[in-house]
């Protein structure tokens, strides 16, 4: 049942998007399956032209290789240090693709990417949606803004949904769903690695 629901959240919170339209430690992270679509709902677009809250990317990164395969974000490399099983999977969903990857120690876990394409004003959309998230906790990965939002907060159940902005007009969600492990109660810190190895591998363009 309480599968049931977590999925049931997320979806949820895909569908409100669609209408609104450092170094790296070995071993596998705890991170739960993703049956369905794991976008969220934090990604309300800002109005067009106009600079939001969130703060400005110091260094846009090159982003056509995640625009035309999100599983590109980690290299294969990246995906042995963290205990991320090869290849990731490519979806379609909503607001964009994605790629999910599953746990090598736990099948049940899984950690998705997905650049939010249906939001074009990057980390602004996600800080105009402010008012709607059950938790907002600004922060920096890599170097980059970013922030921890969602809709619905069940982080204590293993989910966590990690915003990374990307350049000014892109932000990417790196979202982990944890059912076993260590981690189960506690994924966020599982999101920032992931998030870390992403800003390094597009950063190598």
């Amino acid at each position: 049942m309480l599968r049931s629901t977590r999925l049931a959240g997320v979806l949820g919170a895909a569908l409100l998007l669609a209408a609104c339209g450092g170094d790296q430690t070995e071993g596998s992270p705890s991170l739960s399956g993703s049956d369905g679509d794991t976008s969220t709902g934090s990604a309300q677009s800002a109005p067009s032209g106009k600079q939001g809250a969130a703060p400005r990317v110091p260094n846009p990164l090159p982003v056509d290789g995640i625009l035309a395969d999100p599983c590109n974000a980690l290299s294969a490399a990246q995906l042995s240090r963290i205990g991320l099983d090869a290849p990731g999977t490519k979806r379609e969903t909503r607001t964009g693709s994605e790629c999910v990857w599953k746990s090598a120690a736990f099948q049940d876990n899984s950690v998705s990417i997905s650049p939010m394409t249906a939001n074009d004003n990057g980390l602004d959309g996600i800080y105009a949606n402010e008012p709607e998230d059950e938790y907002f906790e600004p922060t920096t990965i890599g170097g980059y803004p970013a922030v921890y939002a969602n809709v619905i907060d069940s982080r204590s159940n293993g989910d966590c949904v990690l915003w990374v902005g990307v350049t000014d007009e892109l932000a990417v969600s790196v979202i982990t769903q944890i059912a076993r492990g260590p981690n189960e109660t506690d994924p966020c810190p599982v999101n920032e690695r992931v998030g870390t190895a992403m800003i390094e591998q597009l950063g190598r363009g």
